[in-house]
């Protein structure tokens, strides 16, 4: 179910969108696959969420809009035991919700967003997006962009989860954090003439708590830039 407002008479600049999906029915279980003879299945019970709203100040120079977004999928606190209720994007859309970097599925993920735009020119256009990053459940897997190409992920997952680590610095085990990171993304658009324009973006992401966790002590960021023309015939 989708609904999408903007435009609205009597609401200004006003507006949403609201998306929620559910899953529900039986799916190969992930742990009898390949095994010759076997043909079980198990139950999936999963669901997922957009909403999101903003403000654009139409009467204010450079018409700023402010937003606020809520992305978010579940995951399974128990992987491989019983009902499944990860949920399974099947066909990943994620660079338009999910960050420009791509280190996110729409599958065991919560993402808090706060937009801000302004056109300071009719042909300029600057946007900037920061997204919160946190695991469903740390005992799930993270999924990549991609992670959604089989059941419970298949070959997207790129980093397990195990609710539990041993701390490489004091032996000790600890229980994983589920903070993945943040994220911020900044475009620039400019429509340099009628048919013809240029879009370049930079984006940088701020490892969290769980990236340590689940790779001996490592927590480290990752930038990405990018320079893009469009030409319309």
């Amino acid at each position: 179910f989708r609904l999408d407002g903007r435009n609205i008479p009597g609401l200004g600049g006003l507006d949403y969108t609201f998306e929620p999906a559910w899953q529900f029915g039986k799916v190969d279980s992930p742990s009898n696959r390949g095994v010759a003879g076997i043909n079980k299945s198990e139950d999936i019970q999963a669901f997922a969420i957009y909403a999101g709203g903003g403000y654009t100040f139409k009467d204010v120079p450079w018409t700023p809009r402010i937003g606020y977004a809520y992305v978010f999928a579940t995951g399974d606190d128990r992987p491989g035991e019983g009902a499944s209720k990860t949920f399974d994007q099947l066909y990943p859309t994620g660079h338009a919700q999910l960050g420009y970097i791509d280190f996110a599925a729409w599958q065991n993920i919560a993402d808090h967003q706060i937009h801000f735009s302004i056109k300071p020119t009719k042909k300029l256009m600057i946007d900037a997006k920061f997204h919160i990053f946190s695991l469903d459940e740390e005992a799930d897997a993270w999924y990549s962009v991609g992670g959604g190409t089989g059941f419970g992920g298949g070959r997207g997952v790129i980093r397990e989860g195990a609710d539990l680590f041993v701390d490489p610095k004091t032996g000790l085990t600890k229980s994983v954090d589920d903070e993945l990171g943040q994220e911020i993304d900044i475009t620039v658009k400019y429509k340099l003439f009628k048919n013809f324009g240029v879009v370049a973006g930079y984006s940088h992401y701020f490892a969290g708590d769980f990236v340590e966790d689940t790779g001996a002590g490592v927590d480290r960021g990752a930038d990405w830039a990018y320079l893009m023309t469009t030409l319309k015939f």
